[in-house]
């Protein structure tokens, strides 16, 4: 039965994931199980923020097993590598469909919650579509970007791997808003993406909208003005002055999430 197979794998993995992050519970954690298990818990924080769901009809055990995996192996290495690598899992790319986007028929889905959910954060109003970190053009603009990647189905032995189309992508220029200082990303076929993440990440508001959701979620809901000042900006800082980058071998996150959580 497939999908009776398929939920048994989903079960198995979900059972692994609770139990990596309950820890062993027995009073005899080393302090190498405690950071294993704090592994686990950001795994949630990181599935928290990339979000997604299942889907029956799609070869989706293998699919959330590479989400899975990918949560894992990035949870503590570079932000911005993470969002570019996250965008082009096959359970990322149909559950925000980008599976199916092409020149003609741009679907905007992705490009909306790359900005509001993954990178940037919304921002409060201050014009029509225009949401203080990017406006809705931009949001038009990147989804033609996105054009052309599609995944495979399970019977090919590349389907878990994301496939570009030079045929299906919009060849055009990309202008961006003055969000984004009026950026222009030319057409550059399946390395257009990278150009669009290398422009998102020069916005400072990258390193405090992500500083803030892990502030939020390992300490505090609310954020005040001294929070925002003390404690929010000068670790944002510290995650671009090292471009997302480890710090002395140790990854940027421990470095921040150990200040956060003083």
């Amino acid at each position: 039965n497939y999908n009776g197979t398929n939920g048994g794998r989903i079960a198995i993995l979900c059972k692994e994931w609770l139990v990596g992050m309950i820890g062993l519970n027995n009073g005899n954690s080393t302090t190498a199980d405690v950071a294993k298990s704090f592994n686990y818990k950001l795994g949630l924080f990181w599935h928290n923020h990339f979000v997604t769901q299942n889907f029956a009809f799609t070869n989706y055990s293998n699919d959330i097993y590479v989400y899975y995996y990918i949560l894992l192996k990035h949870g503590l290495k570079n932000f911005k590598e993470f969002v570019e690598v996250m965008g082009f899992t096959p359970q990322m790319m149909k559950y925000l469909n980008l599976v199916g986007s092409r020149v003609e028929a741009p679907n905007e889905n992705y490009a909306r919650e790359l900005l509001e959910l993954f990178t940037v954060g919304k921002g409060p109003l201050i014009g029509p579509g225009d949401y203080t970190n990017y406006n809705e053009n931009d949001i038009v603009e990147i989804a033609k970007i996105l054009t052309g990647w599609r995944v495979l189905p399970i019977t090919n032995e590349n389907t878990l791997t994301a496939q570009f189309s030079n045929i299906l992508h919009n060849q055009g220029n990309k202008q961006l808003s003055q969000h984004f200082n009026d950026a222009i990303i030319s057409n550059n076929g399946a390395d257009e993406y990278k150009d669009l993440i290398d422009v998102i990440f020069e916005q400072n508001e990258c390193s405090r909208f992500i500083t803030r959701k892990l502030f939020r979620w390992f300490v505090d809901s609310e954020i005040t003005e001294d929070i925002e000042e003390n404690i929010i900006e000068p670790l944002a800082l510290i995650l671009r002055n090292n471009n997302y980058e480890s710090i002395n071998n140790n990854s940027t996150y421990y470095y921040v999430i150990e200040n956060v959580l003083k």
